[in-house]
């Protein structure tokens, strides 16, 4: 396993940008330090090292015996496409909000969603257990909407449940969810923690796919770009290699041309992550960017997004 670090301006390896002051350092581990825990890796890799200011974390590789240790998405992108029997174009999804809606009314909105053609429903970020539509009431009725517009249809369009819960009752939730009927979870590793996506992925009786959200992760995500803030998990290792070794099927990323302080670059280095080869045994991730994305020439969204025979 190797560790690369950007650094700035301390002199701690042999290779540098002296016209940025950046210094890369690349560290290497036995893997027995991990002893195989994802929690211990992320403590191993960057735990004290992201107190230091202008120190990131540029990139991890892994080595064959982690490997075993962190098989990856259950699905991956041609899981997905199948489970959603859909083999070729786009995948569609839609976000079920705003807050303040009734179980009812989620559920016909959801409804109306899967009867459109929609590949994936998820719920909000911030949909969780709130008094107007209490976790376990709303996905019931989500769940038996899209079941019921599916069978209709004849497609087979998944609800991903959010399991933003307490620690306490994460896989409670999310083993409720599936027996209700959900096709797929939404996890924020930024508040649950990356292993709450391993526990589910490698969870046998839970077994469907899992979307990555980022919230909560802008204060962990820093850039290696020259001239931009130069600490944290570079974007590339906080929306791509961890979410995808944790075995997320799909990590939902702040995307450039909207709403979010992200370089283009930076977007492409997340999406190579998504389906780096050689990571393992990790099947690729499919990378979709978030909402809040403005009108662009087309030939510009496929640059980001991928064309119709690509994820």
């Amino acid at each position: 396993m190797s560790l690369m670090i950007v650094l700035s301006p301390y002199v701690l390896a042999a290779r540098s940008d002296r016209s940025n002051s950046i210094w890369t350092a690349v560290l290497s581990y036995p893997a027995a330090d991990v002893g195989g825990e994802l929690p211990q890796f992320l403590n191993l890799i960057y735990g004290l090292g992201c107190l230091h200011a202008q120190v990131s974390l540029a990139d991890f590789n892994l080595s064959p015996t982690l490997q075993q240790h962190f098989p990856g998405p259950r699905f991956g992108v041609e899981g997905l496409r199948k489970l959603c029997r859909r083999a070729t174009g786009p995948l569609l999804c839609a976000v079920l909000k705003p807050l303040g809606r009734t179980v009812d009314e989620l559920a016909d909105i959801a409804y109306a969603f899967a009867k459109g053609g929609l590949d994936v429903i998820k719920d909000d970020d911030s949909l969780q257990n709130q008094h107007w539509a209490p976790f376990e009431a709303r996905v019931s009725a989500i769940a038996a909407a899209v079941r019921k517009a599916n069978e209709e249809t004849g497609r087979n369009c998944l609800y991903a449940a959010c399991l933003n819960s307490p620690v306490t009752h994460f896989m409670q939730r999310a083993k409720f969810a599936k027996e209700a009927g959900a096709g797929a979870a939404l996890v924020l590793p930024g508040v649950t923690g990356f292993d709450s996506i391993r526990a589910l992925a490698t969870d046998d009786s839970f077994g469907l796919p899992i979307i990555s959200h980022p919230s909560f992760m802008g204060m962990t995500g820093g850039s290696t770009t020259p001239g931009t803030r130069s600490h944290g998990l570079a974007h590339r290792v906080e929306f791509g290699l961890l979410p995808r070794m944790a075995g997320a099927d799909v990590s939902i990323y702040p995307n450039t041309g909207g709403a979010f302080d992200i370089s283009d670059a930076e977007c492409s280095s997340i999406r190579q992550a998504a389906a780096l080869e050689g990571f393992g045994a990790c099947r690729p991730m499919l990378p979709p960017h978030q909402a809040a994305q403005r009108l662009r020439p087309q030939s510009i969204c496929a640059q980001h997004m991928g064309t119709l025979s690509s994820s």
